[in-house]
């Protein structure tokens, strides 16, 4: 994915995962305009076909490297797409049970 689609000009992104669209969305929209907000912050993740209810907020923290080594298939396709943004960041899923 080229660089226009990994940084838009607002910090929203649409998501396919699980054959399906949700979004990703920042409230903050000096996240891509200043790099110092890149360090740590928090984005928020929607699915309307999932029938969502409860809010689902990830923090990233991009500024210390997160090994992502070991089995895929247990690492949330959510956090390996953040990944192509922010490689190596840290995803906390709040409490929220991570989506496999």
């Amino acid at each position: 994915v080229g660089s226009f689609l990994k940084t838009p000009k607002f910090p929203i992104w649409v998501v396919c995962s699980e054959s399906h669209f949700s979004v990703l969305f920042g409230l903050k929209k000096e996240l891509m305009s200043d790099w110092k907000f890149e360090r740590r912050f928090d984005l928020y993740y929607y699915d309307g076909l999932a029938n969502q209810q409860d809010e689902i907020r990830l923090t990233v923290d991009a500024s210390e490297g997160c090994s992502v080594e070991g089995d895929d298939d247990l690492i949330p396709p959510l956090e390996l797409c953040i990944r192509t943004k922010w490689k190596g960041a840290f995803v906390d899923w709040n409490g929220t049970d991570p989506i496999l």
